[in-house]
């Protein structure tokens, strides 16, 4: 069972346009509700904890700084970082995976959850590039600026826009979108370079596809996809769950297959 978050703890800074907003057209009639949430590693440093939001019962996020101490040269204990959003019409989920620290996945998830609110009623793959954009703009301005080593922060990311059966994605580095059914498992993309400040955004590919019937999509950072195995099956259960079950499993997973990496999580249910 997930141990409870520490109450001492400062809580996760919020989008400054997150929470829960309802706004009303010249017709008075209301517009959809936006709600976003995000989880910051920086936050979550002890080992074996386990924290999962549910903004929705068809969405949530999950954060876990592992089970072991990483196996790895590392400046932070828990360098991922995780974001979600939705106006009831499109969905976005986001994972962050710092390298050489937590700085470079702060700063996109901070910008990716300010920039969210105003693109979102964009195309879905406009979503995803101007999000993408918008985070390597972040991290140019800000990484190099920093004092050694934290001058050489560099991220993984995956992006997922979700809208009707249509999901559009992108991964910069070694995170992952996954759609699964209790059939099939599907990962859209490829592993490339870490997103640094010389990351060109019109080098980043987006996949568009169509997601099948009964299905459940997932981003990860590589504590789920290095340790929750046999991944397939796991991920296959994973979607007979509703989503805060389903990180709940997924963490679970990660947690026995010796989880020495920090693990964050988002995944939505679409709308039949």
């Amino acid at each position: 069972m997930p141990k409870p978050q520490d109450p001492a703890r400062e809580p996760s800074p919020r989008p400054k346009d997150g929470g829960t907003r309802t706004e009303a057209t010249q017709g008075g009639i209301p517009k959809p509700t936006y709600r976003s949430v995000l989880l910051l590693g920086s936050d979550h440093t002890d080992l074996g904890e386990v924290t999962i939001e549910a903004i929705t019962p068809n969405l949530a996020i999950g954060i876990s700084c592992g089970r072991f101490p990483k196996g790895y040269a590392h400046i932070d204990p828990n360098e991922d970082a995780v974001f979600a959003a939705t106006d009831d019409t499109t969905t976005v989920l986001v994972v962050a995976d710092g390298h050489h620290g937590f700085d470079a996945a702060r700063e996109i998830i901070l910008t990716i959850a300010d920039t969210t609110p105003s693109v979102i009623n964009t195309d879905a793959d406009g979503i995803v590039r101007h999000l993408t954009a918008a985070a390597i703009e972040a991290v140019s301005h800000t990484i190099p600026n920093l004092d050694p080593p934290r001058n050489t922060s560099r991220a993984a990311l995956t992006i997922c826009v979700i809208r009707g059966s249509t999901l559009a994605t992108s991964t910069i580095g070694d995170t992952a979108c996954l759609i699964a059914t209790k059939r099939r498992v599907q990962r859209i993309g490829t592993t490339s370079p870490f997103l640094s400040p010389d990351t060109d955004p019109g080098t980043v590919h987006i996949d568009i596809v169509e997601l099948p019937a009964k299905s459940i999509v997932f981003v990860a950072t590589d504590g789920v996809t290095d340790f929750a195995k046999p991944l397939d099956r796991t991920m296959r259960s994973a979607a007979q769950q509703e989503p805060h079950s389903s990180i709940d499993m997924l963490m679970a997973a990660s947690f026995a297959g010796g989880a020495g990496d920090n693990i964050a999580i988002a995944t939505a249910r679409p709308s039949p």
